[in-house]
């Protein structure tokens, strides 16, 4: 704005001044999977490595535990660190967990943040409990063999279980129910009945 000797506005123009604050970008990296092996006793813990991005220097960053009762972190002020998954002795749920990852300035406030999803599943077995068998004669001490496998997985332990009887009081026993190559019994009034 200009003025003359007595005060009048003899000319105006305007300027316009645009502020832009370069925003601050956090990255928590990329989705992951967990797959925990129970073929130990115990289970051994899971490690994931978490890797995060700042676009600016001189934040505070931190991450944020889901689930302190089993999870870890190794240090939750690095933006590169571990995440340890120790199962409740022999069990932790599937389900997901989500990390999340926050930049503060000076103040403490939270200029930017992110997450990541770890998913967290049992590495599953595959199992064959042998083919279907057909009883025509009267078996060898009512002994039938048995010839389970395991097809994929290495666990500690496997074990066969009889799901169905013929009458109530018949007992199927089975020799050692945790041998995949074992013999299953039958009593003796199935076959005299027939």
């Amino acid at each position: 704005m200009v003025e003359d000797d007595s005060g009048y506005v003899v000319g105006i123009d305007t300027v316009k001044i645009t502020v832009n604050f370069e925003q601050v970008i956090v990255d928590a990296g990329d989705d992951q999977t967990v797959l925990f092996d129970y073929s130990t006793n115990p289970v051994v813990p899971t490690v994931v490595n978490l890797a995060g991005i700042v676009s600016e220097s001189g934040l505070d960053v931190k991450w944020i535990n889901p689930d302190p009762s089993i999870v870890v972190i190794t240090d939750d002020d690095a933006l590169e660190t571990t995440a340890t998954f120790t199962p409740f002795g022999q069990f932790v749920s599937s389900g997901q967990f989500e990390f999340g990852l926050v930049a503060k300035d000076g103040s403490g406030t939270i200029v930017a943040s992110d997450k990541v999803i770890i998913t967290v599943d049992w590495q599953k077995a595959v199992v064959d409990a042998g083919p279907d068998q057909v009883i025509t004669d009267f078996p060898q001490q009512n002994e039938i063999g048995l010839h389970g496998r395991l097809i994929e997985g290495s666990y500690a332990s496997t074990k066969w279980i009889v799901t169905y009887n013929t009458q109530p009081g018949d007992v199927v026993e089975v020799g050692d129910v945790n041998d995949l190559e074992t013999w299953a019994r039958f009593p003796s009034c199935l076959f005299l009945a027939g």
